[in-house]
């Protein structure tokens, strides 16, 4: 219902042009990873995708009563992000085994300087243990129209970029090691990269210096 109604009033108000619909699968899992340039991204992209993405977000959303109730309705998944990766994961696993999509921001966090950062291997772990193809999205013009610390956005155009599935269904969870998963998730964030028109920057995100931060 929320699609329905807010889906043609979002892709109005933010001019918003999406490519590559059609590499998403209209059945069965897959994973959707996408660069994370804005609070707007958790809106805009299940805007366009007919079927239902979870995401798993950090807890302290769900306290607010109102948006609590909204995105346990959506399908989100809370999660406490200091509880380490495996907890993460296994949701992850569980929504993909149902034949899902799963979401997910291999940086780990909002940009704080509209780059494009080094992801965390979850996507990859999570990519190998599923068997489901990651299909990489950039979210492009979003940190210009709502960037981090900002409230209100600005209305300009938005677009979504979603790239061809990436198939890692050679590897096994058994000898794929710590290196094999950083090179994979390099490649995934490249792709990201290529789609949004921008090289990937720096270090991985750390989570222990943005869990007193805002999400």
């Amino acid at each position: 219902m929320c699609q329905f109604i807010a889906g043609p009033f979002v892709k109005v108000l933010f001019q918003l042009d999406t490519e590559g619909l059609e590499n998403i699968p209209d059945d069965g899992p897959a994973i959707l990873a996408s660069n994370h340039t804005s609070s707007l991204d958790h809106y805009l992209l299940p805007a366009v995708v007919k079927r239902q993405i979870t995401f798993i977000a950090k807890k302290e959303l769900f306290e607010n009563k109102v948006l609590g109730f909204l995105l346990k309705k959506w399908g989100q998944i809370p999660i406490n992000r200091g509880a380490g990766d495996n907890s993460a994961i296994d949701s992850a696993l569980a929504i993909l085994k149902k034949g899902e999509l799963f979401g997910i921001y291999p940086e780990g966090t909002r940009t704080r300087d509209g780059k494009l950062h080094k992801g965390h291997i979850g996507v990859a772990r999570i990519a190998v243990e599923s068997g489901a193809p990651v299909i990489p999205v950039a979210m492009i013009g979003l940190y210009d129209i709502l960037p981090r610390g900002k409230v209100l956005p600005k209305f300009q155009k938005a677009r979504i970029k979603i790239g061809k599935p990436m198939d890692f269904s050679k590897y096994d969870t058994e000898t794929t090691d710590r290196a094999t998963f950083e090179k994979m998730t390099d490649q995934i964030m490249q792709e990201i990269g290529k789609l949004a028109g921008q090289k990937v920057e720096g270090e991985v995100y750390r989570y222990q210096e943005i869990l007193n931060q805002d999400e």
